[in-house]
C-alpha cells in the first residue's frame, strides 16, 4: 500500500504541514468575511501599481488606492493581495471595502481570496490525512 511507504517522520512533517495550510486558508477566509460584513464600501481611485516578476516571468500588479472615508479623510491604502489579471490602469475607479485600522483593503466584487481560502484549506485537509494515515500503516 502506498501509505506504508512513508517513512514515520516524513508522515508527520507532511501532517504538521496540513495542519499549516488548513490554519492559513481558514484565516483568509475569515479576513474576507470579516471584510465582507465589517467594511465599509468605496469607489477608489488607483493611484499606483507596483508590478511584482516571479521566476517563471509571469508579472502580479498591486494597487494602491485613494478613496474617502467616512469622515472626510484622504485615505491611501494598497489591496491585500497581488492580482495576475491585469485591469488597474492609474486613474481608474474600482469598489474596495475598508476597515478603519487595517492597512490595506479588499476588492469589493472579486471571489478569488475566498477561492484561495478554500484551495489552501482542502490542501491542508488533503496533507494531514495522508500523513496521519501514513503515521498509523
Amino acid at each position: 500500500m502506498f501509505f506504508s511507504d512513508i517513512p514515520f517522520f516524513g508522515a508527520a512533517v507532511l501532517a504538521a504541514f496540513g495542519i499549516v495550510l488548513t490554519a492559513f486558508g481558514i484565516k483568509s477566509i475569515q479576513q474576507t468575511r470579516y471584510f465582507r460584513v465589517y467594511g465599509t464600501r468605496h469607489d477608489a481611485v488607483v493611484t499606483s501599481v507596483a508590478v511584482l516578476n516571479n521566476k517563471e516571468g509571469r508579472k502580479s500588479y498591486w494597487p494602491t488606492f485613494q478613496f474617502t472615508d467616512a469622515d472626510g479623510w484622504t485615505v491611501k491604502k494598497p489591496t491585500d493581495v497581488a492580482d495576475s489579471n491585469y485591469d488597474f490602469e492609474i486613474g481608474s475607479t474600482h469598489a474596495v471595502l475598508d476597515l478603519t485600522h487595517a492597512t490595506a483593503v479588499v476588492l469589493a466584487d472579486r471571489r478569488t481570496d475566498d477561492y484561495s481560502g478554500y484551495a489552501l484549506s482542502a490542501g491542508g485537509v488533503i496533507c494531514l490525512c495522508i500523513g496521519l494515515i501514513g503515521m498509523v500503516a
